[in-house]
């Protein structure tokens, strides 16, 4: 079923309810952070029913390095995307997200978009630091998407290259 019909199935009995919370039905789920339900992460990755999800959409948020280490913290979820569509009401802002643990944190995914428009782009030094830990073999990333400059035409060719060698998807 859809998420919005899934969500409805939970709420029409308890037998419904304890079917439609099967974690098996929503691990293909794609939760959906803005502003509105962010600072509720800690809970949500507790749910039950959201043990299995492996994807997550940040949008129209600023980001703190809390919310990287609390889905670090979820096992399970590999891919990873900020903004949607290069639409500025859905960027996300990664200015106060320190290089390395933004480098870290996606280095440890094996999918991550960058679709903030030119606005919220990655700062130097966090595009620098994200290809040092590209480069490391315990990075996990295969699938990357990244949408305008972010810095990488100021870097050496030689670099940017090497640190993509080890992806599948770019």
């Amino acid at each position: 079923l859809p998420y919005p019909d899934l969500k409805r199935c939970l709420l029409v009995s308890r037998r419904l309810h304890a079917a439609a919370a099967d974690p098996l039905l929503w691990a293909a789920f794609t939760l959906v952070l803005s502003p509105t339900n962010l600072e509720h992460l800690a809970d949500l990755l507790k749910l039950p029913r959201l043990q299995r999800m492996r994807a997550v959409r940040f949008q129209g948020c600023r980001l703190h390095s809390r919310h990287l280490a609390l889905l670090l913290s979820s096992s399970k979820v590999t891919s990873v995307s900020f903004g949607e569509g290069h639409d500025l009401e859905r960027d996300v802002e990664l200015a106060r997200v320190p290089p390395t643990t933004l480098a870290k944190f996606t280095a440890s995914m094996e999918h991550v978009g960058f679709h903030s428009s030119l606005l919220h782009q990655l700062s130097e030094l966090q595009t620098l630091a994200l290809l040092d830990q590209m480069t490391r073999p315990t990075c996990r990333l295969q699938k990357m998407e990244i949408f305008y400059d972010n810095h990488l035409s100021y870097l050496p060719a030689l670099s940017v290259a090497h640190a993509f060698s080890s992806l599948t998807h770019l």
